[in-house]
């Protein structure tokens, strides 16, 4: 996770400065409504890390497990070009060939993480489990180098098994869950001064004093998935697919800083103008210093395909996965560990 993150803050720092000095709030909007077209179909499919461990079954209680998973969803680079394009960022302008690389081929990385356990159930043949991961702004990590992440990732699934496995027949199961996924990142000290944004309201301006990026996303994904998996003693192989669809998720960004209007500190009554200038849903969220851009994305299913393998020494188990999302082309992948009896 700390590699992650590390990645993400470096491939960001390279693009300074992002923005010119003079921006239209068109444009901006432009660049942000991007992001989230490109970000629709990767959401579904970064919101199922978690949950996804070796045995297609883990047996009636009194078996049960709880572990913590570290993952990662790619989102292909030509989604999110044209907003990056429209912020100044130029692959060509990174000297690190293989961040250039890992953009260019797997695309823009979007973490996850999740505590997890999972139990047997009673009498029927079938499991329930349940994930939590969150991370808080107000966290002081020092190789973040003052970027401010907020996550919060929730979710459960209950899975049935269909056929016990026994020697060359694998265990198999199906199931289905939900999960409620909510990430922003924020930037600060990387747009190379103040940002004027023009054409606002009637030809006025708005001035934000070295303000942060922000990008941020948020969804809500029913998954239905089966697997089958192969108890070999050290170790247990698994195959699976899946479809997730996201009924709902936002996605964007934008600026945030102390807002100046025509030169001066924004009042209450200007906010009311610029608010009373732009049709419904169009003005920009001037509270609490910051323009925010905010776009429903639209509904998408992710349909994947995922494969791996556990370690299992007596009651500890350390699982590698990796998936490919069809709706996107793009690839994902996670690490389990966890205490399974």
């Amino acid at each position: 996770m700390k590699r992650l993150i590390i990645v993400i803050i470096v491939v960001l720092y390279l693009s300074i400065p992002v923005f010119s000095q003079t921006m239209t709030y068109d444009d901006m909007v432009s660049d942000f409504e991007a992001f989230t077209e490109g970000v629709a179909t990767t959401l579904p499919f970064n919101s199922v890390m978690g949950l996804n461990w070796s045995d297609a079954y883990i047996g009636n209680f009194p078996h049960f497990g709880v572990g913590v998973t570290a993952g990662i969803a790619f989102m292909p680079f030509g989604s999110l070009e044209d907003t990056l394009g429209g912020l100044g960022v130029d692959l060509n302008d990174i000297d690190n060939p293989e961040i250039k690389d890992m953009l260019e081929g797997l695309g823009m990385p979007f973490p996850a993480i999740a505590l997890e356990g999972r139990v047997g159930g009673f009498g029927l043949p079938f499991d329930i489990g349940a994930k939590i991961g969150f991370l808080s702004p107000d966290l002081d990590i020092p190789f973040m180098q003052g970027i401010v992440l907020d996550y919060l990732l929730v979710g459960a699934d209950v899975r049935f098994r269909l056929l016990k496995g026994m020697l060359v027949v694998p265990t198999v199961s199906v199931g289905g869950g939900f999960t409620y996924q909510y990430g922003s990142f924020d930037m600060p000290g990387m747009l190379g001064g103040d940002q004027e944004i023009t054409k606002l309201a009637g030809g006025h301006s708005l001035t934000l004093t070295d303000p942060a990026l922000n990008f941020n996303w948020k969804t809500f994904v029913v998954d239905l998935k089966a697997q089958a998996s192969w108890n070999l003693f050290l170790l247990t192989p698994y195959v699976g697919a899946g479809a997730s669809y996201a009924p709902y998720a936002e996605a964007g960004g934008g600026l945030k800083s102390s807002v100046q209007f025509d030169g001066h500190d924004i009042t209450q009554e200007e906010i009311d103008m610029v608010n009373d200038f732009y049709p419904d849903g169009e003005a920009p969220d001037l509270t609490d210093g910051q323009i925010l851009v905010s776009a429903s994305t639209p509904a998408a299913w992710s349909i994947r395909a995922f494969g791996g393998v556990s370690l299992n020494l007596a009651l500890i188990k350390f699982d590698i996965l990796a998936l490919y999302n069809f709706a996107s082309g793009g690839f994902g992948a996670s690490l389990n560990l966890r205490l399974q009896l």
